[in-house]
């Protein structure tokens, strides 16, 4: 099996643990839920949004996109959904593209975080400590498209307040080095 199926059968499992032991404690799952906690305190149970650059009202693309992380039962695992926001006569419509699982990895003691897209696309990487005060979060994630391609890509997060994060996401160029392709201002809804 290639490694990215395997690790979201990992983060699969890792999450049906969870919800398994909701109710049983151990010394290593309390460190887990401890470290999940710290990491994710910030962005839990919020919903988060930022426009969309190539929304043109009538349109059939979102106006803004949105992100919600919510931890699992036992506080060992993260759960989330980016989806296209779209404005409607009724009010909102979302349209998910993206599921996320994030757990510890108890081989490494790192956190992992898992993405699944409305098309199979499937992302699998860790959170790394970059050493680099001016960038609060790094994530390097390989991607397998569902014809069976790869790239790779990073996102750096800066948090500029506790209401609003940049997303600055990169790719790999022809010389192999990272190239700006996207940047993100997250909003925190109140």
């Amino acid at each position: 099996m290639r490694p990215i199926i395997l690790a979201a059968i990992a983060a699969i499992a890792a999450i049906s643990a969870d919800v398994v032991l909701s109710g049983v404690s151990s010394p290593a799952a309390a460190a887990d839920a401890t470290r999940i906690e710290r990491h994710w305190a910030r962005q839990v149970e919020a919903d988060w949004r930022t426009p969309n650059p190539e929304y043109a009202p009538g349109g059939s693309e979102p106006q803004e996109y949105g992100i919600r992380y919510e931890f699992g039962p036992n506080g060992q695992t993260v759960t989330g959904e980016l989806s296209g926001v779209f404005s409607t006569d009724e009010g909102e419509r979302r349209a998910p593209y993206w599921r996320f699982f994030s757990y510890v990895d108890p081989a490494t003691d790192g956190i992992v975080f898992l993405q699944i897209g409305w098309n199979g696309a499937v992302g699998a990487g860790r959170f790394i400590d970059t050493g680099d005060d001016a960038i609060d979060e790094r994530l390097i994630q390989t991607f397998t498209a569902p014809d069976g391609s790869t790239s790779e890509l990073r996102h750096d997060t800066v948090w500029t307040s506790e209401t609003e994060r940049r997303s600055s996401v990169f790719g790999r160029d022809e010389a192999g080095e990272w190239a700006l392709q996207q940047e993100w201002i997250w909003t925190r809804q109140e």
